[in-house]
């Protein structure tokens, strides 16, 4: 006869004694952290966040805080303001008359946004209205696409995919100096996490991969380098410490830990992934730009999840990044 085991129980391998199940084992038990008790499990939010009825966890948000996604098309950098009266999604230019801004990212602290321009060969900041516009690198550039924000140790990373190395400067651009030229063949995109202290990036070569380094560039590890073609977006979920990537020739968006462990498909397959470029993960929520449908959509970030497209645009949607304090936990 078979043997069947209370809730949150399930039967050792004898089939006869019930032992405590692992419901945490599965990332999607709960939006953030998990915690196995004896027959149950609860689900806890990061700081920062409140937990919800539906085990999500939603980012604390004061009125000057409303979550918005900063984007890049090229010839401009735009915002997309999430959550205005009524739902309504409201869009605004911020800065225009660009040659060819691709990579974009912030910094909370300081109220600024960064970006890569390929044509001008420079990295310019400004304040998030628009204002201050700043050159903080000029030259030596060839095709500075990602760039990441480091908002504890203060300092800018970006990636040149045709220079094949990684640089690094203060935030204002002193002290700027090369921090991986060898063994990197077309890194696309860069991310950083400051309170483990790593840096990520994905790499297009001929052996595409995903690696992590220590902020210094040591201690280089290869992640994930199976099923990997055109890995292009990154984006780090910093409660979680997963990183999820979207793949431009296999259409697929996946995520692993940290380590290249529990790597897991959210989506594979759908008409709606067919060229994308980059991703931006808030909340339970990954967006991503896709050049084919020139448009910006989100998921959930766990699989099951239905594509809702937030944007489309006639320009080529690049780099984005949901701004919020969240993002960047100190």
């Amino acid at each position: 006869s078979l043997c069947s085991c209370p809730q949150g129980l399930k039967l050792d391998v004898d089939n006869r004694t019930c032992i405590d199940k692992d419901e945490c084992a599965l990332p999607w038990s709960c939006s953030q952290k998990c915690v196995n008790a004896e027959k149950r499990y609860y689900c806890l939010c990061a700081d920062g966040y409140s937990p919800q009825a539906d085990k999500s966890c939603r980012a604390n948000t004061a009125t000057d805080s409303a979550p918005f996604i900063l984007y890049s098309n090229r010839v401009s950098i735009r915002k997309i303001q999430m959550r205005g009266k009524g739902g309504r999604v409201r869009y605004s230019e911020i800065i225009r008359g660009l040659r060819n801004a691709i990579g974009v990212d912030f910094d909370w602290q300081e109220r600024r946004m960064y970006w890569t321009d390929v044509l001008t060969d420079k990295i310019q900041r400004a304040k998030f209205d628009g204002s201050q516009i700043e050159t903080v690198i000029s030259g030596g550039l060839i095709s500075a696409e990602g760039i990441a924000v480091d908002w504890v140790g203060r300092n800018l990373y970006w990636l040149d995919m045709r220079a094949d190395k990684i640089e690094v400067s203060k935030l204002n651009g002193t002290q700027r100096s090369v921090l991986i030229n060898t063994d990197i063949d077309s890194p696309r995109a860069i991310q950083v996490d400051p309170t483990e202290g790593y840096i990520f990036w994905t790499d297009w070569g001929s052996r595409p991969r995903i690696e992590k380094a220590f902020m210094d560039g040591t201690n280089r590890t290869v992640i994930v380098n199976t099923k990997l073609v055109w890995p292009n977006g990154m984006t780090l979920d910093y409660p979680t410490k997963r990183i999820y990537w979207v793949d431009a020739k296999l259409h697929h968006l996946e995520f692993c830990d940290y380590d290249g462990k529990n790597r897991y498909p959210v989506l594979t397959g759908t008409s709606k992934l067919q060229h994308p470029f980059s991703s931006s993960l808030f909340e339970d929520q990954i967006y991503w730009t896709d050049w084919v449908g020139h448009a910006i959509r989100y998921t959930y970030k766990y699989p099951g999840g239905e594509i809702v497209e937030l944007h489309n645009s006639s320009s080529r949607l690049m780099d984005l990044h949901v701004v919020h304090p969240v993002k960047q936990p100190k």
